[in-house]
């Protein structure tokens, strides 16, 4: 999984099963808040550049519309701003990696940034997630557990998953890659690091000879294999190495001296 190498898995993995479709188009707002906004607030602060920090907030923070700006006008509300800035990035001191979770609770303590609906019942110490003795039901809970995965994941792990969304990463979720094309490509199937559930590569080496997921996984597997122009190199990772191997042999994939098989020790 493209996430995993780049670093970013506990993020991209949560936000990915609360909406693949927006996250990977870039419209997700719980990802957009932490890589558009968050992150560009602290990476402007830490290296000094005061332009792209103001800009920044001038773009998403409350605190620098017009509204707020007639109602607090001169240097205290500004410098008030700056503090709470401040505050936010003393998170890193001593080289720290703050959790998403101890974020999102400094952004909205200050009002320093809008906190996206969807979190706002993580955004303080007092977490309350329904009334009391309500239970919540099976599709929500799920939600809830999502979420509480990905505000525990640590902040470092945004910035990678900034550079896969915007398309400047070596690697590609399987489904991301298609109509692209390619010089030299890599495909890595490991059904148990992808934790899908929609296909399965056990299957297609072998493992079965029919079924719905089945001929999915025959699909993304099309769509993988078949972005590379000159050179394509397939990465299975199976419980049964042995039979992947005897399965591409006996498909005419691959000749013999073109197919390894790692053992484990």
């Amino acid at each position: 999984m493209a996430a995993a190498r780049l670093g970013c898995l506990d993020v991209f993995s949560a936000l990915y099963e609360l909406d693949s479709m927006s996250l990977l188009n870039g419209t997700q707002p719980l990802a957009t808040f932490f890589t558009n906004e968050i992150f560009s607030i602290v990476e402007a602060q830490q290296s000094g550049d005061r332009f792209a920090l103001m800009r920044t907030l001038k773009a998403y923070s409350p605190l620098l519309t017009p509204e707020a700006l007639m109602a607090s006008p001169g240097r205290a509300h500004l410098a008030a701003i700056q503090a709470s800035v401040d505050d936010l990035i003393s998170l890193w001191t001593n080289e720290t990696d703050p959790s998403l979770s101890q974020v999102l609770r400094r952004v909205a303590s200050s009002m320093l940034l809008e906190v996206p609906e969807r979190l706002l019942a993580w955004s303080s110490d007092e977490v309350q997630l329904g009334a009391e003795n309500e239970e919540l039901d099976e599709a929500t809970q799920r939600r809830h557990d999502i979420i509480d995965q990905l505000l525990a994941a640590p902040f470092s792990q945004v910035e990678p998953l900034r550079e896969y969304l915007a398309g400047r990463a070596r690697f590609d979720t399987h489904q991301g890659v298609k109509g692209l094309e390619f010089d030299r490509v890599m495909v890595i199937m490991d059904d148990t690091e992808a934790r899908g559930f929609m296909f399965k590569y056990e299957d297609l080496f072998g493992g079965k000879t029919e079924g719905k997921v089945l001929e999915a996984t025959r699909r993304l597997f099309y769509v993988t294999a078949s972005r590379a122009m000159k050179s394509l190199a397939l990465v299975a990772y199976s419980s049964n190495p042995a039979r992947v191997k005897r399965f591409v042999l006996d498909q005419g994939w691959f000749s013999e001296d073109e197919v390894f098989e790692d053992l484990p020790n």
